[in-house]
């Protein structure tokens, strides 16, 4: 493993373990988290800004929040701290949506494939909520089940679209 590599585990295992860290100091301060403060975007990135969501960002921007909240999941599940992995999950379901101009740029790249495009969102969207419903039961099983399905969500989008929409350098 080169030292890039490392830099990069460290980086990634410093951010899922900083996460659990502030869930759990959230929890016991009594502070709400995600999974508790009701932020549901609808249909996704794609769908109209609703009263709770987060400012909207640049696709990359939106790609960035989504990896790190992932980190934060995964953390949650190696200390098997399932309101983390809760609270995360339903970060994923509620994320940034995409600035209007990077929106406009992907439907004029995709086109008639936009449709397919938000319902790859959409897919996401629904299993991390899933996600974010099951965690807190501590059935690994089932978690594992719908972390698996999130992950295919995610990469699935990737597969059929980042060629086409990542901007060229």
């Amino acid at each position: 493993m080169n030292k890039s590599n490392v830099v990069v585990v460290v980086l990634a295992v410093g951010l899922a373990f900083a996460g659990c860290d502030k869930a759990k100091s959230d929890q016991k301060k009594g502070k709400p988290v995600a999974a508790e403060r009701g932020q549901r975007p609808g249909a996704g990135g794609a769908a109209a800004k609703q009263p709770n969501q987060k400012p909207a960002l640049s696709l990359k921007m939106v790609m960035r929040e989504l990896a790190n909240t992932m980190a934060r999941v995964m953390g949650g599940l190696w200390m098997e701290s399932w309101p983390v992995v809760a609270s995360q999950a339903q970060a994923i379901a509620d994320h940034s949506l995409i600035d209007a101009k990077d929106l406009a740029r992907i439907k004029k790249i995709l086109g008639k494939d936009m449709a397919a495009f938000v319902a790859q969102d959409k897919l996401v969207h629904d299993t991390a909520l899933r996600l974010s419903k099951i965690a807190p039961e501590g059935k690994v099983d089932a978690i594992m089940t719908q972390l698996v399905a999130l992950q295919r969500g995610c990469v699935g989008c990737h597969t059929k679209f980042r060629k086409r929409i990542r901007p060229k350098p």
